[in-house]
């Protein structure tokens, strides 16, 4: 079986069992006006010319808005970039009576440490893996990266 389709026209090839004087009859018309009976040329338009809609599932399906003056919404901003949240996470916590505590570390040095951790870490598991491959690990290696961890430690405490 074959379909070709032309312009606004589909034909139908079906092989060997096609008359044999037109070895593809036009179906277009039949397709069209049973399309048009159940409604399928309307929902073919309507999914082609909207956007996919998703439902989204949210743990939290309620939203609660509310305005607040520029020197609250100041004071609130400040909070939060102090504890490292948005405004609205701050709030949202406070409301539910939260025990909201100051990060010892600032963020910009919170992120600096955690990439200095992951260059550890993938010294550590290169390390780790030389070993495991039977290959002899250098004893200064070692050291750097144990003198690595300690600096580390030290900007923590």
């Amino acid at each position: 079986m074959r379909v070709a389709c032309q312009a606004s026209v589909i034909r139908l090839s079906l092989g060997g069992s096609q008359p044999a004087a037109d070895p593809t009859f036009d179906i277009s018309n039949n397709i069209a006006r049973r399309a048009t009976e159940v409604g399928l040329v309307n929902e073919l338009q309507n999914l082609a010319s909207t956007k996919k809609t998703t439902q989204v599932h949210r743990q939290a399906s309620k939203q609660i808005n509310f305005r607040v003056s520029e020197p609250d919404y100041l004071k609130l901003a400040r909070s939060a970039q102090t504890l490292n949240l948005s405004v609205p996470a701050f709030v949202k916590k406070k409301a539910q009576g939260a025990r909201l505590v100051t990060p010892k570390i600032a963020a910009q040095d919170a992120q600096n440490i955690t990439h200095q951790l992951a260059k550890i870490g993938g010294n550590l598991n290169q390390l780790a893996h030389h070993a495991n491959q039977g290959g002899q690990v250098d004893p200064q290696a070692l050291r750097d990266l144990q003198n690595e961890v300690q600096r580390v430690w030290q900007q923590l405490t």
